[in-house]
């Protein structure tokens, strides 16, 4: 029950830092959190096309050495 207890006054501390305009943690605006998902989603993109070279080249590059010999 102590475990409970001690719990909830975590949770009560931990909100008591995040809580919106009270808290210690400074939340990011929504022109910031747009531009960051557009970053990530460009990154995730370019990322994509670059694994997907490379394992169309690995995947050639194998088949040429058990087929092509």
């Amino acid at each position: 029950m102590n475990y409970l207890i001690r719990f909830k006054g975590y949770l009560e501390e931990v909100w008591g830092e995040v809580k919106p305009n009270e808290g210690k943690v400074s939340w990011p605006s929504a022109d910031e959190v747009q531009g960051q998902t557009f970053v990530v989603i460009v990154t995730v993109g370019i990322l994509i096309v670059f694994l997907g070279g490379v394992d169309f080249m690995f995947g050639r590059l194998i088949s040429w050495l058990l087929i092509g010999f």
